[in-house]
């Protein structure tokens, strides 16, 4: 009889024994299956916070355009002094002169919308005809780039406020300025030479389907007013 009763309670013990590492092993399968997919997430979440930090680190405010300068100390003065000299035709100069040099702030990492607004457009009747000089520029979108497409498309969004398009220059000549203008409209000014950027476009560019072309200039003695040594063109589309 007290055989019986232990061999019972061993049944017994038995299936609890199992049903607990049964248990078990369930928690630990939904465990796993759980930090997969916290892993799973976090990758995502990650590769697209690269995405967005990568397309919309260089941003302007509203929809102007960046400006990105690098100069030296005698050509920031010669900047504020030629600012000074435009504005004093249509306002008190020695008033306006001393405002507008105080604002001037050229740094290579910030905006200037003083340098903006003085560089609007190339004084030059036209640009040249054909491409001149050396280096290469390649425009890119979602839609590919110019190095193998016919057409680069720029998709629109309707509530969009600011656009960019990507670029891509090699061999350019990295002693002087490179003027990027989109459209013949002044956009920014860069020290190129094998680099990739973007450029943001505000909407009277963008809000304009049809065909655009961005264009980079470079002049003899680093001022639009000079001779233009390096001229490279490239077009796209835009789509909404």
């Amino acid at each position: 009889m007290e055989e019986v009763n232990y061999r019972k309670k061993y049944r017994i013990l038995s299936q609890k024994i199992k049903r607990y590492l049964i248990k078990q092993e369930k928690k630990r399968k939904q465990e796993l299956i759980l930090y997969s997919i916290i892993l799973v997430v976090a990758v995502i979440l990650a590769f697209l916070g690269g995405i967005f930090f990568e397309k919309k680190h260089i941003q302007a405010d509203g929809n102007e355009p960046i400006v990105t300068i690098k100069e030296t100390s005698s050509d920031k003065k010669e900047a504020a002094t030629s600012t000074a000299k435009k504005v004093a035709t249509s306002s008190s100069p020695k008033t306006k002169e001393s405002s507008i040099k105080s604002d001037i702030k050229v740094d290579e990492n910030t905006t200037s919308s003083t340098t903006e607004s003085q560089i609007t457009t190339n004084p030059n009747e036209k640009f040249p005809d054909k491409e001149i000089g050396g280096g290469t520029l390649n425009l890119s979108t979602e839609s590919g780039n110019t190095k193998t497409s016919k057409e680069v498309i720029l998709t629109v969004l309707p509530d969009s406020n600011v656009e960019q398009i990507g670029y891509e220059v090699e061999k350019f000549d990295g002693s002087k300025k490179s003027y990027i203008y989109v459209d013949g409209t002044f956009n920014m000014i860069e020290i190129l030479e094998n680099r990739r950027g973007t450029l943001s476009l505000n909407e009277t560019i963008f809000g304009k389907e049809g065909k655009h072309t961005v264009q980079i200039v470079q002049y003899d003695n680093n001022k639009e007013d000079g001779k233009i040594v390096t001229y490279k063109t490239k077009d796209f589309f835009v789509k909404k």
